[in-house]
């Protein structure tokens, strides 16, 4: 681990209230790998290998969903094309990568939700990263406190709802496709030696 992150001493300080006297020695930060060469190769575009779980009123959660790792997709179906809309998705857990028609717009993170401006003709996509738990209760299975996905998304104020449900098994990408033009959803492979 790296004791420079405030989530080390966060869990330390919580965990010395209960064990005062336990007093284990703060660890050696560890070494950062430097001139590591890594070339990735295309696998795939991630909206190529969307499976169709489901359409809901509101965005479910991940675990909703029945999908417990990795990556899940949303998408809204425009009933008529947007232009220079302001977008703010809410309840982001753990990133979301916003599409517009394909097209890569945004990155929003949970640690700083933003508004931004979309344009779309046809499809919002939200492609959303789950990038782990730290422990397990069932309290995350409660749509209210730990949870993978978004909460709900709006456009200029008013809420979008309407959305179809993906799971993306990015372990099984076997075929590459040509994404539409400025696509970044993409995934790719690389080795590297230590």
């Amino acid at each position: 681990g790296d004791v420079k992150l405030d989530k080390y001493w966060a869990i330390r300080n919580v965990t010395s209230r209960y064990f005062p006297g336990n007093k284990m020695p703060v660890p050696i930060p560890w070494p950062r790998l430097t001139g590591i060469s890594l070339k990735p190769t295309l696998k795939g575009y991630l909206i190529d290998h969307m499976t169709l779980l489901g359409s809901h009123k509101l965005p479910l959660t991940m675990e909703q969903m029945g999908v417990f790792k990795g990556l899940a997709a949303y998408q809204h179906t425009l009933e008529k094309p947007i232009v220079n809309k302001t977008v703010q998705i809410d309840g982001v857990h753990d990133r979301a990568y916003v599409l517009a028609d394909g097209i890569f717009v945004q990155v929003v993170k949970r640690e700083s939700e933003v508004n931004f401006t979309v344009s779309a003709s046809k499809t919002i996509t939200i492609i959303v990263e789950n990038m782990g738990y730290i422990g397990f209760s069932k309290a995350m299975l409660d749509y209210s406190a730990e949870y993978k996905g978004i909460k709900g998304v709006s456009v200029d104020g008013m809420a979008i709802e309407m959305w179809e449900h993906f799971a993306i098994d990015i372990e099984n990408l076997s075929t590459i496709s040509n994404g539409p033009n400025g696509t970044t959803s993409l995934e790719q492979v690389g080795i590297f030696k230590l």
